[in-house]
Protein backbone atom coordinates (compact mmCIF):
# COMPACT_ATOMS: atom_id res chain seq x y z
CA UNK A 1 0.00 0.00 0.00
CA UNK A 2 1.52 3.33 -1.14
CA UNK A 3 2.03 6.36 1.14
CA UNK A 4 -1.02 8.63 -0.54
CA UNK A 5 -3.82 5.56 0.83
CA UNK A 6 -2.13 5.06 4.13
CA UNK A 7 -2.46 8.51 4.80
CA UNK A 8 -5.76 8.65 3.41
CA UNK A 9 -6.84 5.79 6.09
CA UNK A 10 -4.98 7.84 8.86
CA UNK A 11 -7.11 10.90 8.02
CA UNK A 12 -10.42 8.67 7.94
CA UNK A 13 -10.21 7.19 11.02
CA UNK A 14 -8.79 10.44 12.75
CA UNK A 15 -12.53 11.94 11.14
CA UNK A 16 -14.29 9.06 12.73
CA UNK A 17 -12.13 9.26 16.05
CA UNK A 18 -12.88 13.21 16.36
CA UNK A 19 -16.57 12.78 14.89
CA UNK A 20 -17.30 9.92 17.91
CA UNK A 21 -15.79 12.20 20.25
CA UNK A 22 -18.09 15.15 19.64
CA UNK A 23 -20.53 12.60 19.41
CA UNK A 24 -19.64 11.67 23.22
CA UNK A 25 -19.12 15.41 24.25
CA UNK A 26 -22.91 16.24 22.75
CA UNK A 27 -24.37 12.74 24.46
CA UNK A 28 -22.56 14.00 27.93
CA UNK A 29 -23.78 17.71 27.74
CA UNK A 30 -26.80 16.72 26.75
CA UNK A 31 -26.90 14.57 29.78
CA UNK A 32 -25.89 17.10 32.03
CA UNK A 33 -28.51 19.30 30.62
CA UNK A 34 -30.59 16.93 31.33
CA UNK A 35 -29.59 16.40 35.30
CA UNK A 36 -29.56 19.86 35.72
CA UNK A 37 -33.20 20.05 34.13
CA UNK A 38 -34.20 17.17 36.27
CA UNK A 39 -32.54 18.63 39.39
CA UNK A 40 -34.53 22.43 38.63
CA UNK A 41 -37.35 20.37 38.77
CA UNK A 42 -37.01 18.66 41.71
CA UNK A 43 -36.10 21.95 43.42
CA UNK A 44 -38.88 24.01 41.99
CA UNK A 45 -41.17 21.31 43.18
CA UNK A 46 -40.18 21.27 46.79
CA UNK A 47 -40.13 25.14 46.98
CA UNK A 48 -43.84 25.05 45.76
CA UNK A 49 -44.52 21.85 48.75
CA UNK A 50 -42.66 24.31 50.97
CA UNK A 51 -44.62 27.39 49.95
CA UNK A 52 -47.87 25.71 50.58
CA UNK A 53 -46.69 24.72 53.36
CA UNK A 54 -45.64 27.88 54.99
CA UNK A 55 -48.58 29.67 53.76
CA UNK A 56 -50.92 26.67 55.75
CA UNK A 57 -48.76 27.33 58.70
CA UNK A 58 -49.36 31.44 58.51
CA UNK A 59 -52.90 30.52 58.08
CA UNK A 60 -53.27 28.56 60.69
CA UNK A 61 -51.23 30.93 63.10
CA UNK A 62 -54.04 33.75 62.12
CA UNK A 63 -56.63 31.14 63.16
CA UNK A 64 -55.26 30.87 66.24
CA UNK A 65 -54.52 34.97 67.49
CA UNK A 66 -57.91 35.49 66.36
CA UNK A 67 -59.39 32.62 68.67
CA UNK A 68 -57.41 33.62 71.28
CA UNK A 69 -58.49 37.15 71.22
CA UNK A 70 -61.36 36.21 71.44
CA UNK A 71 -61.31 33.94 74.30
CA UNK A 72 -58.84 36.15 76.16
CA UNK A 73 -60.38 40.14 75.65
CA UNK A 74 -62.90 39.59 78.43
CA UNK A 75 -60.51 38.33 80.40
CA UNK A 76 -58.12 40.71 79.96
CA UNK A 77 -60.54 43.98 80.01
CA UNK A 78 -61.82 42.24 83.64
CA UNK A 79 -58.77 41.91 84.86
CA UNK A 80 -55.77 43.04 83.07
CA UNK A 81 -56.52 45.75 81.09
CA UNK A 82 -59.67 47.63 83.51
CA UNK A 83 -59.41 50.22 85.43
CA UNK A 84 -60.10 49.34 89.20
CA UNK A 85 -62.66 51.93 90.76
CA UNK A 86 -61.56 53.19 94.06
CA UNK A 87 -62.84 52.21 97.26
CA UNK A 88 -66.24 54.71 98.73
CA UNK A 89 -64.67 57.40 100.66
CA UNK A 90 -66.57 59.51 103.18
CA UNK A 91 -68.54 56.20 104.83
CA UNK A 92 -70.45 57.02 107.90
CA UNK A 93 -73.45 56.23 109.74
CA UNK A 94 -76.20 58.23 110.99
CA UNK A 95 -78.74 56.87 112.78
CA UNK A 96 -79.59 53.39 111.46
CA UNK A 97 -78.43 54.55 108.12
CA UNK A 98 -75.21 53.78 106.45
CA UNK A 99 -74.05 56.75 104.07
CA UNK A 100 -71.10 57.23 101.56
CA UNK A 101 -69.75 59.33 98.17
CA UNK A 102 -70.83 58.13 94.98
CA UNK A 103 -68.09 57.07 93.32
CA UNK A 104 -67.96 57.74 89.27
CA UNK A 105 -67.91 54.86 86.70
CA UNK A 106 -69.85 52.95 89.66
CA UNK A 107 -73.21 50.81 89.02
CA UNK A 108 -73.81 49.28 92.38
CA UNK A 109 -72.13 49.24 95.35
CA UNK A 110 -72.02 46.21 97.92
CA UNK A 111 -72.61 46.15 101.39
CA UNK A 112 -70.38 43.87 103.75
CA UNK A 113 -70.86 43.29 107.67
CA UNK A 114 -68.83 41.58 109.64
CA UNK A 115 -66.83 40.13 106.59
CA UNK A 116 -70.30 38.88 104.50
CA UNK A 117 -72.16 39.93 101.81
CA UNK A 118 -75.57 41.21 103.21
CA UNK A 119 -76.62 43.16 99.92
CA UNK A 120 -76.10 45.63 96.85
CA UNK A 121 -77.57 49.03 95.83
CA UNK A 122 -77.29 51.78 93.57
CA UNK A 123 -77.67 54.41 95.83
CA UNK A 124 -75.39 56.23 98.18
CA UNK A 125 -77.21 54.91 101.41
CA UNK A 126 -78.14 51.83 102.79
CA UNK A 127 -80.68 50.91 105.73
CA UNK A 128 -79.26 49.43 108.52
CA UNK A 129 -82.54 48.89 110.41
CA UNK A 130 -82.44 44.82 110.43
CA UNK A 131 -79.65 44.93 112.42
CA UNK A 132 -81.58 44.95 115.71
CA UNK A 133 -79.46 42.24 118.14
CA UNK A 134 -77.71 44.41 120.32
CA UNK A 135 -74.04 44.13 119.09
CA UNK A 136 -71.07 45.99 117.54
CA UNK A 137 -71.10 45.63 113.80
CA UNK A 138 -68.07 45.60 111.50
CA UNK A 139 -69.82 47.57 108.25
CA UNK A 140 -67.87 48.20 104.67
CA UNK A 141 -68.81 49.14 101.49
CA UNK A 142 -67.33 48.49 97.90
CA UNK A 143 -68.10 49.88 94.63
CA UNK A 144 -68.97 47.64 91.73
CA UNK A 145 -68.01 48.42 88.07
CA UNK A 146 -70.42 49.39 85.66
CA UNK A 147 -69.17 47.68 82.35
CA UNK A 148 -66.25 45.94 81.91
CA UNK A 149 -63.60 48.20 81.59
CA UNK A 150 -63.69 49.22 85.21
CA UNK A 151 -63.06 46.78 88.22
CA UNK A 152 -64.57 46.65 91.21
CA UNK A 153 -62.98 48.71 93.97
CA UNK A 154 -61.32 47.63 96.81
CA UNK A 155 -63.39 47.56 100.53
CA UNK A 156 -64.06 51.13 102.19
CA UNK A 157 -62.65 52.49 105.53
CA UNK A 158 -64.66 50.11 108.12
CA UNK A 159 -67.36 51.75 110.45
CA UNK A 160 -68.74 50.15 113.31
CA UNK A 161 -72.70 50.50 114.00
CA UNK A 162 -73.16 49.95 117.24
CA UNK A 163 -77.06 48.18 118.08
CA UNK A 164 -77.88 49.74 121.80
CA UNK A 165 -78.51 46.91 124.71
CA UNK A 166 -82.19 46.70 125.24
CA UNK A 167 -83.03 48.71 128.40
CA UNK A 168 -81.08 51.55 128.73
CA UNK A 169 -82.14 54.63 130.05
CA UNK A 170 -81.47 58.31 127.98
CA UNK A 171 -81.75 61.62 128.97
CA UNK A 172 -81.79 64.45 126.86
CA UNK A 173 -79.18 67.21 127.02
CA UNK A 174 -80.10 70.79 125.69
CA UNK A 175 -82.67 69.18 122.85
CA UNK A 176 -79.25 68.41 121.00
CA UNK A 177 -77.55 65.13 122.02
CA UNK A 178 -78.45 62.25 124.73
CA UNK A 179 -76.80 60.64 127.68
CA UNK A 180 -76.57 57.40 128.72
CA UNK A 181 -78.08 58.33 132.53
CA UNK A 182 -79.16 54.24 133.32
CA UNK A 183 -80.40 51.05 133.05
CA UNK A 184 -83.64 48.80 133.99
CA UNK A 185 -82.99 45.96 136.65
CA UNK A 186 -83.04 43.10 133.74
CA UNK A 187 -79.82 44.77 132.43
CA UNK A 188 -77.58 44.16 135.79
CA UNK A 189 -78.05 40.49 134.28
CA UNK A 190 -75.83 41.02 131.40
CA UNK A 191 -72.47 40.45 130.59
CA UNK A 192 -71.89 42.69 128.03
CA UNK A 193 -73.50 46.28 127.30
CA UNK A 194 -73.52 48.29 123.95
CA UNK A 195 -73.92 52.23 124.17
CA UNK A 196 -75.45 53.58 121.28
CA UNK A 197 -74.07 56.44 119.01
CA UNK A 198 -77.41 57.25 118.46
CA UNK A 199 -80.94 57.21 120.40
CA UNK A 200 -84.05 59.14 118.00
CA UNK A 201 -82.25 60.45 115.99
CA UNK A 202 -80.09 62.45 117.90
CA UNK A 203 -76.59 61.33 119.03
CA UNK A 204 -75.42 59.96 122.42
CA UNK A 205 -72.64 61.66 123.67
CA UNK A 206 -72.25 61.26 126.87
CA UNK A 207 -72.38 58.51 130.02
CA UNK A 208 -73.90 59.86 133.51
CA UNK A 209 -72.44 59.73 136.51
CA UNK A 210 -72.45 56.17 138.68
CA UNK A 211 -74.72 54.96 135.55
CA UNK A 212 -74.04 51.41 135.30
CA UNK A 213 -72.21 51.39 139.04
CA UNK A 214 -71.81 48.27 140.90
CA UNK A 215 -73.10 46.01 137.67
CA UNK A 216 -71.43 43.00 139.04
CA UNK A 217 -72.16 40.72 136.00
CA UNK A 218 -70.84 42.93 133.26
CA UNK A 219 -67.89 42.32 131.53
CA UNK A 220 -67.73 43.97 128.19
CA UNK A 221 -68.52 47.34 127.44
CA UNK A 222 -68.88 48.64 123.70
CA UNK A 223 -68.16 52.38 123.87
CA UNK A 224 -68.64 54.77 120.37
CA UNK A 225 -66.18 57.15 119.28
CA UNK A 226 -69.15 59.32 119.52
CA UNK A 227 -68.89 59.67 123.52
CA UNK A 228 -67.17 62.95 124.59
CA UNK A 229 -67.74 62.47 128.46
CA UNK A 230 -67.37 59.41 130.80
CA UNK A 231 -68.71 60.68 134.06
CA UNK A 232 -67.44 59.73 137.67
CA UNK A 233 -68.13 56.62 139.03
CA UNK A 234 -69.80 55.20 135.36
CA UNK A 235 -68.63 51.72 135.99
CA UNK A 236 -67.18 52.06 139.30
CA UNK A 237 -67.25 48.47 141.14
CA UNK A 238 -68.63 46.86 138.26
CA UNK A 239 -65.98 43.50 139.56
CA UNK A 240 -66.04 41.24 136.59
CA UNK A 241 -65.49 44.52 133.93
CA UNK A 242 -62.50 43.34 131.78
CA UNK A 243 -62.93 44.06 128.19
CA UNK A 244 -64.05 47.74 127.65
CA UNK A 245 -64.12 50.28 124.14
CA UNK A 246 -62.67 53.24 125.14
CA UNK A 247 -63.23 56.37 122.52
CA UNK A 248 -59.92 58.35 121.88
CA UNK A 249 -61.63 62.14 122.29
CA UNK A 250 -63.77 61.53 125.70
CA UNK A 251 -63.01 62.69 128.80
CA UNK A 252 -62.30 60.25 131.57
CA UNK A 253 -64.21 61.00 134.92
CA UNK A 254 -63.18 60.64 138.38
CA UNK A 255 -63.23 56.68 139.53
CA UNK A 256 -65.17 55.94 135.94
CA UNK A 257 -63.16 52.46 135.69
CA UNK A 258 -62.39 51.90 139.39
CA UNK A 259 -62.42 48.43 141.03
CA UNK A 260 -62.63 47.04 137.73
CA UNK A 261 -60.23 43.77 137.07
CA UNK A 262 -59.34 45.58 133.89
CA UNK A 263 -57.90 43.25 131.23
CA UNK A 264 -57.82 44.75 127.97
CA UNK A 265 -58.90 47.88 126.30
CA UNK A 266 -59.54 48.75 122.18
CA UNK A 267 -59.28 52.72 121.37
CA UNK A 268 -62.09 53.78 119.43
CA UNK A 269 -61.04 57.46 117.25
CA UNK A 270 -63.66 59.80 116.47
CA UNK A 271 -64.52 62.66 114.91
CA UNK A 272 -63.15 65.44 117.02
CA UNK A 273 -59.50 65.55 118.78
CA UNK A 274 -58.41 62.44 120.83
CA UNK A 275 -57.38 63.25 124.00
CA UNK A 276 -56.03 59.53 124.96
CA UNK A 277 -53.81 56.69 123.47
CA UNK A 278 -53.80 53.00 124.20
CA UNK A 279 -49.77 51.86 124.70
CA UNK A 280 -48.85 48.63 126.37
CA UNK A 281 -52.00 47.74 128.25
CA UNK A 282 -52.80 51.10 129.60
CA UNK A 283 -54.53 54.31 128.29
CA UNK A 284 -52.46 57.58 128.19
CA UNK A 285 -53.60 61.25 128.13
CA UNK A 286 -51.91 63.00 125.02
CA UNK A 287 -51.54 66.38 126.71
CA UNK A 288 -48.90 65.53 129.29
CA UNK A 289 -47.93 61.92 128.73
CA UNK A 290 -50.26 60.66 132.65
CA UNK A 291 -51.27 56.94 132.61
CA UNK A 292 -55.02 57.25 133.46
CA UNK A 293 -55.73 53.89 133.44
CA UNK A 294 -54.16 50.51 133.47
CA UNK A 295 -54.73 46.79 133.18
CA UNK A 296 -54.06 43.64 134.27
CA UNK A 297 -51.40 44.07 131.23
CA UNK A 298 -49.79 47.46 131.71
CA UNK A 299 -46.36 47.72 130.56
CA UNK A 300 -45.81 50.99 131.56
CA UNK A 301 -43.85 52.99 128.51
CA UNK A 302 -40.43 54.99 129.45
CA UNK A 303 -42.61 58.39 128.40
CA UNK A 304 -44.72 58.16 130.86
CA UNK A 305 -44.38 61.51 133.61
CA UNK A 306 -46.94 60.44 136.01
CA UNK A 307 -49.93 57.94 137.33
CA UNK A 308 -53.24 59.17 137.76
CA UNK A 309 -55.13 58.93 141.09
CA UNK A 310 -56.96 55.36 140.86
CA UNK A 311 -55.24 54.48 138.02
CA UNK A 312 -55.02 50.81 139.14
CA UNK A 313 -57.82 50.68 141.46
CA UNK A 314 -59.57 47.50 141.73
CA UNK A 315 -56.99 45.84 138.76
CA UNK A 316 -57.02 42.83 140.78
CA UNK A 317 -55.25 40.29 137.92
CA UNK A 318 -52.08 42.54 138.16
CA UNK A 319 -49.01 40.76 139.50
CA UNK A 320 -46.02 42.84 138.82
CA UNK A 321 -45.56 46.82 137.60
CA UNK A 322 -42.52 48.24 136.42
CA UNK A 323 -42.41 52.22 137.29
CA UNK A 324 -39.89 53.84 134.55
CA UNK A 325 -37.17 56.46 135.83
CA UNK A 326 -39.48 59.58 134.21
CA UNK A 327 -42.42 59.19 136.41
CA UNK A 328 -42.98 62.09 138.32
CA UNK A 329 -45.38 61.24 140.85
CA UNK A 330 -47.83 59.06 141.24
CA UNK A 331 -51.87 59.90 141.99
CA UNK A 332 -54.04 58.79 145.10
CA UNK A 333 -54.74 55.32 146.02
CA UNK A 334 -53.22 54.50 142.35
CA UNK A 335 -52.80 51.05 143.05
CA UNK A 336 -55.68 49.82 145.49
CA UNK A 337 -57.37 46.95 145.77
CA UNK A 338 -61.02 46.12 145.70
CA UNK A 339 -61.91 42.93 146.21
CA UNK A 340 -58.97 41.65 148.62
CA UNK A 341 -56.33 39.95 148.51
CA UNK A 342 -54.17 41.28 146.40
CA UNK A 343 -50.37 40.49 146.19
CA UNK A 344 -48.72 42.57 143.66
CA UNK A 345 -45.05 44.16 143.64
CA UNK A 346 -44.02 47.47 142.15
CA UNK A 347 -40.70 47.48 140.86
CA UNK A 348 -39.12 51.42 141.34
CA UNK A 349 -36.61 52.40 138.56
CA UNK A 350 -35.57 55.42 139.86
CA UNK A 351 -33.09 56.24 142.69
CA UNK A 352 -35.34 59.56 143.72
CA UNK A 353 -38.24 58.44 145.07
CA UNK A 354 -41.51 60.15 143.42
CA UNK A 355 -44.44 62.10 145.59
CA UNK A 356 -47.00 59.99 146.12
CA UNK A 357 -50.28 59.93 148.09
CA UNK A 358 -51.45 56.81 149.67
CA UNK A 359 -50.33 55.35 146.63
CA UNK A 360 -49.20 51.68 147.67
CA UNK A 361 -51.77 50.89 150.88
CA UNK A 362 -52.51 47.70 149.21
CA UNK A 363 -49.46 46.16 147.75
CA UNK A 364 -47.71 43.45 148.82
CA UNK A 365 -43.75 45.33 148.25
CA UNK A 366 -41.78 47.51 146.60
CA UNK A 367 -38.40 47.03 145.23
CA UNK A 368 -36.06 49.71 144.45
CA UNK A 369 -32.27 50.10 144.19
CA UNK A 370 -30.32 48.83 146.75
CA UNK A 371 -28.31 52.31 147.12
CA UNK A 372 -31.78 53.95 146.99
CA UNK A 373 -33.19 51.91 149.92
CA UNK A 374 -32.19 53.98 152.84
CA UNK A 375 -33.58 57.84 150.69
CA UNK A 376 -36.94 55.56 149.67
CA UNK A 377 -37.69 54.27 153.52
CA UNK A 378 -37.08 58.30 154.28
CA UNK A 379 -39.12 59.59 151.90
CA UNK A 380 -42.02 56.94 152.17
CA UNK A 381 -42.04 56.07 156.19
CA UNK A 382 -45.52 54.69 155.80
CA UNK A 383 -44.54 51.69 153.67
CA UNK A 384 -41.09 51.70 155.06
CA UNK A 385 -41.75 47.72 156.23
CA UNK A 386 -42.55 46.94 152.65
CA UNK A 387 -39.50 48.40 150.80
CA UNK A 388 -36.57 46.07 149.88
CA UNK A 389 -33.62 46.08 147.60
CA UNK A 390 -34.76 44.94 144.47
Amino acid sequence: MDDNLKSYLSGMEKIKADEALKQQVVKNMLSERFQKEKESSFNDEDRSIRLRFGRMLAVAAIAVVLALTVILTPIIVLYGGAVQLPAPANVRILGDTLHWDLVENAKEYEININGSTVGTTAESSYSLAQLTEPEVYTVTVRALGRRRRYKQSAVSRAVRHYVATHGLTFGLINYHSYEVIGAEESVRALETIIIPAFWQGLPVTRIGAGAFASFANLRRVEIPSGIRSIGEDAFFGCVSLQYVTIPAGADIGRNAFAGCPLLDFTISSGGFSDIYLLDRGSIIRIADSVLVLGSANTVIPDYVKGIEAYAFYGVSNLETLVIPHGVLFIGEHAFKDFTGGWEVTIIMRSATPPPQQNAFDDVKQILVPADALAVYKAEWPEYAHKIFAE
